[in-house]
């Protein structure tokens, strides 16, 4: 990964340091960085019937499957645990989740592999007319 000292030495002495890009700069680059390999996660992106309740921003897992991915969203906000699965564990039925752009396979277990670049859209359905 780039060091802060060499993104600087690019831009020349007496070039006028840019904080706000700096720390954009280093927040791209942690902690999926390490040791000068960037490594790709699984994203969840929750849509914005979630967002209606909840902040929920994007987040990054490195789960083998959805339920592993899902129970690191939980960890980081507890609140979203009950809009997404039931007292049982499962999906809620008026929850859809696309993995790849394909509908998930099983709602019970979670069992649906991830791939490292995988992105995971949840989303309440809509009903109503």
């Amino acid at each position: 990964c780039p060091s802060m000292a060499q993104s600087r030495a690019r831009d020349g002495p007496g070039a006028r340091r840019n904080k706000r890009r700096d720390s954009l700069l280093r927040a791209a680059l942690s902690p999926p960085c390490r040791a000068g390999i960037m490594r790709v996660m699984p994203r969840l992106v929750f849509t914005p019937q979630l967002r209606r309740f909840l902040a929920v921003p994007d987040v990054l897992c490195d789960a083998p499957d959805l339920r592993g991915a899902l129970q690191q969203a939980f960890a980081q906000n507890p609140r979203l645990g009950p809009y997404v699965l039931d007292d049982q564990g499962h999906l809620r039925a008026n929850v859809m989740v696309f993995i790849d752009g394909q509908r998930c396979r099983e709602r019970v277990l979670l069992a649906d592999p991830l791939r490292p670049d995988s992105t995971v859209h949840v989303m309440q359905a809509l009903s109503g007319g």
